[in-house]
């Protein structure tokens, strides 16, 4: 299976606090890091930072670079050192996280660092981290026809400013192009800007692009502007645009040019630009219940006891563990199908196609991984496997789930575990078809040695179609069998995941939904992305 990966180049910078002193004869620690990554229980070193003197709280300026791939879990392990001329350097305080973990955070992310023998508190570290990978921009190129000339002895020396609006509605400066010396017909330089910079991300938000002429003493001139949104100028560059002066038109200079935008060019964003301005993913699991699966007191049962060689539970927690970086909550809602459940608060003297695995149909949320651990053992003591196997009600809660979702930035991943073939397969591709423009992505994972004929047919390839419903396409089913992975946890996780960053991208895509700015961001202390010397 060829998979492409989503990869977005990093830096990420640290400081620390509280760190404990290991010179002898008075002073501080001068300390610096190491940033390793872990792959296969194989350390390998990222780099290291500069050495601070004499200090508990460094904050070093030296950064880190890496790629974050979303469907990897990237395991990062942190050595600080005292550094010393003399003798050996002094380890005195070390941790570890993921780099998902750090991805997910909106401002720094924090870790409590421990000493060498992992039994005392060692001061903490903070992790910040800035995207290389340049992505949510405008590039286009500008120019001006027929300018008025508003100079006494020469031509006008045009400039360009660009502004945003903040949520008072006042204007902000965003950028500032170059100035072209006596010409009424400028044609300014190509240059990129960005889209969350300019309009927070919304296509339909008003631009203000301001023409000036420049004057040495600062004095600059206003010829006119031109108010419009992002989406208009898409649609209508080549066009001209009129300036529009009110209180030129009342000396009588009605004729003030015109400007004209062409050749844009629009970087998408990628999955982290909409994490970093908020977007939160929202689990949904769902597992086989179905007879077929062994009863669970027999070794080689699906449903195993031994927990160690249960697939479900295993595929479970692997996912779980590259998903829930990215939940704030860490809530997962957790369903079983296709069994008859019997719990002290939930019973049923028939088949049930989606039941929650708390039991409780008031709460269908676990939290965490040690909440899904405890939800399914439970399970296994209170649900009787039966069958037969119908997909259609759960993807049907997980719709109504995302359904209710859409207006907020929550995007949903169902995962759906099974042992073998579908007995509602028409209605249940009529579902996904009406899914497709729902904030959801559907995981498929095949546990045990069926071929997973029917399966692979759900698969992105397939372009799910229903009369009645007017969409536009979109592959939101990946499908998996556990047992043609050949490698470890990452192998699963990547092969798992690998699709869902184009699947959610898409979805925003088809639905003219960008970026917000990232949390924390603040429009008025961007004063301009190029600022030329006046």
């Amino acid at each position: 299976m060829q998979v492409q990966q989503s990869r977005d180049r990093i830096q990420l910078f640290f400081s620390a606090t509280k760190l404990k002193d290991t010179d002898i004869i008075g002073g501080k620690s001068d300390p610096y890091l190491k940033v390793y990554i872990v792959e296969n229980k194989k350390k390998t070193l990222l780099g290291q930072t500069e050495t601070k003197e004499n200090t508990k709280s460094p904050t070093w300026s030296t950064p880190i670079e890496l790629d974050y791939v979303f469907e990897l879990k990237q395991k990062l392990e942190f050595e600080v050192y005292d550094k010393d001329l003399l003798t050996a350097d002094d380890l005195i305080a070390k941790g570890k996280c993921t780099l998902g973990q750090i991805m997910a955070e909106i401002n720094k992310f924090e870790i409590n660092l421990k000493t060498k023998d992992d039994k005392k508190d060692a001061g903490k570290l903070q992790i910040k981290s800035e995207k290389l990978t340049l992505s949510n921009t405008v590039e286009w190129a500008w120019s001006g026809v027929k300018l008025i000339n508003v100079d006494f002895w020469t031509l006008t020396d045009p400039f360009l400013r660009f502004y945003s609006y903040n949520h008072k509605g006042e204007k902000v400066l965003v950028f500032e192009n170059e100035v072209i010396k006596n010409n009424l017909d400028p044609v300014w330089k190509s240059h990129k800007q960005s889209i969350t910079k300019l309009c927070q991300g919304d296509f339909d938000k008003k631009i203000l692009v301001e023409c000036w002429d420049h004057e040495r003493t600062g004095g600059h001139r206003i010829v006119g502007s031109i108010e419009s949104t992002m989406k208009e100028f898409i649609k209508t560059q080549g066009q001209k645009h009129e300036l529009q002066n009110e209180e030129r038109k009342k000396k009588g200079q009605k004729d003030l040019g015109f400007l004209l935008v062409q050749n844009i060019k629009i970087t998408p964003p990628t999955f982290i630009d909409y994490v970093q301005g908020g977007y939160q993913i929202n689990v949904i699991a769902a597992v086989d219940f179905t007879a077929s699966n062994g009863d669970i007191n027999d070794p080689i049962s699906l449903h195993s006891s031994d927990l160690l060689k249960n697939q479900y539970l295993q595929t479970l927690k692997k996912t779980l563990n590259v998903l829930l970086q990215f939940d704030s909550n860490k809530r997962i809602k957790l369903y079983g199908f296709g069994g008859v459940p019997q719990y002290p608060n939930l019973k049923s003297y028939d088949t049930d196609h989606c039941f929650p695995l708390t039991g409780d149909v008031k709460n269908h949320e676990v939290l965490g991984l040690d909440g899904v651990i405890s939800a399914y053992q439970n399970a296994l003591q209170n649900v009787t496997l039966c069958g037969p196997t119908f997909f259609a009600p759960v993807i049907k809660n997980a719709s109504d789930i995302a359904r209710i979702n859409s207006n907020n930035d929550v995007y949903n991943i169902l995962l759906i575990l099974t042992d073998g073939a579908i007995d509602d397969m028409e209605e249940t591709i009529e579902l996904l078809g009406q899914a497709t423009n729902l904030p959801l992505s559907i995981i498929v994972v095949g546990i045990g040695n069926d071929t997973f004929e029917e399966m692979k047919a759900l698969d992105g390839d397939l372009r799910m179609k229903s009369q009645n419903v007017q969409r536009k396409h979109r592959d939101l089913v990946q499908f998996l069998a556990y047992n043609d992975v050949k490698g470890g946890e990452q192998e699963l996780t990547r092969l798992l995941l690998a699709e869902v960053p184009n699947q959610f991208l898409q979805y925003q895509f088809n639905n003219d939904r960008y970026p917000k700015p990232p949390c924390g961001y603040v429009m008025e202390d961007i004063l301009s992305s190029k600022k030329q010397q006046k």
